[in-house]
């Protein structure tokens, strides 16, 4: 046995818009705006993606064919740590 249930739903009122917002998202800026006005936000991700380089060049500078070296010295592998910290944490 099957039992089918609908619910009507009124159509909304037609109304007549009061403006129109464009928003563009890329990797460096988030752009905003209408007609008149358009702002724009920087993002932090050529901050970030720096970080990471740095961190990753440390790991392939301080490693050995037979195991990751870095790990194993201390004040380098903090320093990647902090490197990946300061790429978590950029606003």
């Amino acid at each position: 046995m099957i039992l089918w249930i609908s619910k009507r739903i009124p159509r909304p009122k037609q109304y007549k818009p009061r403006d129109i917002v464009a928003i563009d998202i890329n990797e460096k800026k988030i752009v905003y705006g209408d007609d008149e006005i358009n702002r724009s936000i920087n993002t932090s991700v050529d901050i970030v993606y720096r970080w990471k380089i740095l961190a990753e060049s440390l790991q392939r500078r301080y490693s050995s064919p037979r195991y990751p070296a870095w790990r194993r010295r201390k004040a380098i592998h903090n320093r990647i740590r902090s490197y990946h910290r300061k790429a978590r944490n950029v606003r």
